[in-house]
């Protein structure tokens, strides 16, 4: 396996653009404090999207604010494929008014949420422990609540 770290952002819903360098550096910077070594794809969509594919992967016919698509599978040249990662832009702006802060903090906060997942974290059966972990990563980078 190749000891590279790749983050592909991609932008598919009407509204405001989002700057791709901005979270791409971001996610790099997650998987490096996570040691992760691969490729990961970052989807950024709307709830249309996003409640198709909690449909179609959790049988849950709702939008949600993020979701996360592990695979580990190696593709060519020995990178691994970390996994997938959709962020509903619409839900996450929802969610920043309710908390009183910027759309970029909560996709921030996301996407330290679903590189955890990715990483093989469960906060459904894990005792608190990636809640701990997201809370430490996120003081860290400094995106603090």
């Amino acid at each position: 396996m190749k000891k590279v770290r790749e983050v592909e952002i991609i932008s598919r819903f009407e509204g405001r653009t989002i700057p791709k360098k901005r979270y791409a550096a971001f996610s790099l910077d997650v998987m490096n404090r996570l040691n992760m070594k691969g490729r990961a794809a970052v989807l950024f969509c709307g709830p249309a999207k996003m409640k198709e594919l909690n449909k179609y992967f959790l049988g849950k016919d709702r939008p949600t604010d993020v979701l996360s698509f592990p695979s580990g599978t190696e593709e060519e040249e020995g990178i691994v494929n970390i996994g997938d990662i959709a962020v509903c832009v619409q839900i996450a702006k929802k969610q920043a008014a309710e908390h009183g802060w910027t759309l970029e903090k909560e996709i921030k906060k996301l996407l330290v949420h679903a590189f955890l997942h990715l990483d093989g974290c469960d906060h459904a059966t894990d005792r608190g422990e990636m809640e701990k972990k997201e809370s430490r990563i996120l003081v860290e980078m400094g995106v603090n609540g």
